[in-house]
């Protein structure tokens, strides 16, 4: 982590993890905090048989650091087997919400496809079945342009009547309440909150 603040002298460098230490009251004030988070983290460090450390010069900010040896895992089971290997589609009109989806997905060994509409949703997942293949889960933002999430779960519900019918997920930064009140709320398995976590989420 590095900053451009106004740093840390030598002499205080020493003691600066020391959990009886902290700068003096001048600087306190003027910046706050109380130096036990530095304490808290060398201990951590420390128990995973680390080192941790500060770069810095009085006016120029302060560089803090630390080194651990974590062993590689090969082959490591991401999922439980009940839900290895899924296929997921996700729609938002944001990329970087795509990309937030797409990299937890993939983390989880699953396989993702991202498109940025509604419609495009729509039109993927009629593709897919023609080639007879399937999404296991759809991801869909509530709030896009045109055809909103909503308006798609129901494109996609209407069009597998007589077929596979995947779980969909509407995923929004909105209220959740306003989602429970909706009057296509059937329509769908589950509400996702926005930011996306891998640890949040609502039935």
């Amino acid at each position: 982590m590095r900053d451009s603040g106004i740093g840390i002298s030598p002499e205080e460098q020493n003691d600066i993890f020391s959990p009886f230490f902290q700068a003096d009251v001048p600087t306190t004030r003027r910046c706050g905090g109380t130096g036990l988070g530095l304490t808290i983290s060398r201990q951590l460090v420390a128990m995973m048989g680390g080192e941790i450390g500060v770069i810095s010069s009085l006016g120029h900010g302060s560089e803090f650091w630390f080194t651990l040896t974590f062993d590689l895992v090969r082959d490591a089971q991401f999922s439980t087997p009940e839900v290895a290997r899924l296929h997921i589609l996700f729609a938002d009109d944001n990329q970087i919400a795509r990309d937030v989806i797409h990299n937890t997905a993939n983390g989880l060994g699953w396989t993702v496809s991202s498109v940025s509409s509604g419609e495009a949703a729509v039109q993927y997942v009629l593709a897919q079945e023609e080639s007879h293949d399937s999404f296991d889960v759809i991801i869909l933002d509530w709030k896009m342009p045109g055809m909103d999430g909503f308006a798609a779960a129901r494109a996609i519900r209407e069009a597998h009547k007589e077929r596979h019918d995947p779980i969909i997920i509407v995923a929004t930064a909105h209220s959740h309440d306003e989602i429970c009140i909706h009057p296509d709320r059937n329509l769908v398995d589950a509400v996702l909150n926005k930011p996306v976590t891998t640890r949040r989420g609502q039935m």
